[in-house]
């Protein structure tokens, strides 16, 4: 890898430059317990190079991955059924949700990457925006009779009918699995089902339980050669997901970790493949980047102390800049 992002670093177009350089400080972001010597704390310190194993510490998802996986888990789950509702269906402008959501304290961008994507700390009033987002989440769905049936099956008739067990059974492993980002456990479900007395509790539970909203890796076993842990074919689908769409894996996706295929060169080049060509990774990339080279930062003063539209020309000559980076560095002025 160094190899090859010296060579990258030492070409002459900028944007092949940036885009290989870029990629390869995501992957290795992504992948860093798997490296010797590598470990990461909330500071962004790296360890002295020695022959042990790295270790990473578990992160909670960032911002971003939190407000882009919740949509994305849920439609996933409503899509389960036919005629699922669309986001702008669920996400009404009155929508409790959107009131919580905006609770959700902010990230700090990291100083020394430049980028607010490697979050760690999980505060109070964090916890606290997290519990009134699943339960206005589960609130908005088992309030709706229709959406409840679209969400966990027509076996859910109401909020209130809650004692069909082998429907909430099987809503508990297909929704679980979708937020989990792994099948949960036989433990992990009927914890989830205990003091659960209607549907939308058991829906807040799912969304506001740590395998939702940390990045947990505890499945694998230690490679006995190297000693190094083996990431599960669904810890590493997640990983990908994380790194290229800053969200959770997709219906497909969890399918594709499940065949096992991920364990062949062939089937993981045809999953990062499918995860490349989405728009959520061409979204992310130019996220990434806006960040990194702090498009937001730059400043914008207006044309000149003359001009009598020095009042709002900041405004669009920011977004002619940001749309100028994003042409370069993404498509290298094709369309």
């Amino acid at each position: 890898m160094a190899v090859l992002l010296a060579l990258a670093l030492g070409m002459r177009n900028l944007r092949t430059k940036c885009l290989i350089a870029g990629s390869f400080l995501v992957l290795a972001l992504a992948f860093q317990n798997c490296a010797p010597g590598f470990s990461m704390d909330e500071s962004f310190s790296l360890s002295s190079l020695s022959n042990s194993i790295g270790s990473a510490k578990t992160r909670r998802l960032s911002n971003l991955e939190y407000k882009q996986a919740l949509p994305d888990i849920l439609l996933s789950q409503f899509a389960r059924r036919p005629s699922p509702p669309t986001l702008a269906q669920f996400y009404t402008s009155s929508n409790p949700i959107r009131g919580a959501l905006s609770s959700v304290p902010t990230d700090s961008p990291n100083t020394k990457l430049g980028t607010d994507q490697l979050a760690a700390n999980l505060s109070q009033a964090r916890l606290s925006a997290y519990i009134n987002v699943a339960y206005a989440v589960g609130k908005q769905i088992a309030g709706n009779d229709t959406h409840l049936r679209k969400f966990a099956g027509a076996c859910a008739a109401t909020d209130s009918t809650y004692s069909d067990q082998a429907c909430i059974d099987t809503f508990v492993t297909e929704f679980a699995t979708l937020a989990f980002r792994t099948p949960p456990t036989a433990a992990e479900k009927s914890e989830l089902k205990k003091n659960s007395s209607n549907w939308h509790t058991l829906i807040a539970r799912v969304l506001v339980h740590p395998r939702f909203l940390l990045h947990f890796e505890r499945n694998g076993a230690k490679d006995s050669r190297t000693g190094a842990y083996k990431l599960t074919d669904y810890e590493l689908e997640a990983r990908l997901t994380s790194t290229f769409w800053k969200s959770s894996p997709d219906v497909e996706g969890l399918a594709v970790a499940a065949s096992g295929a991920l364990k062949t060169p062939a089937g993981l080049k045809a999953e990062i493949k499918r995860i490349l060509d989405s728009p959520k990774a061409r979204d992310t990339m130019w996220n990434f980047y806006y960040q990194w080279l702090g498009v937001s930062r730059l400043p914008i003063n207006g044309y000149s102390s003359g001009a009598g539209f020095d009042a709002f020309a900041s405004p669009y000559t920011a977004a002619q800049l940001n749309n100028a980076f994003r042409d370069a560095v993404m498509k290298d002025g094709r369309q």
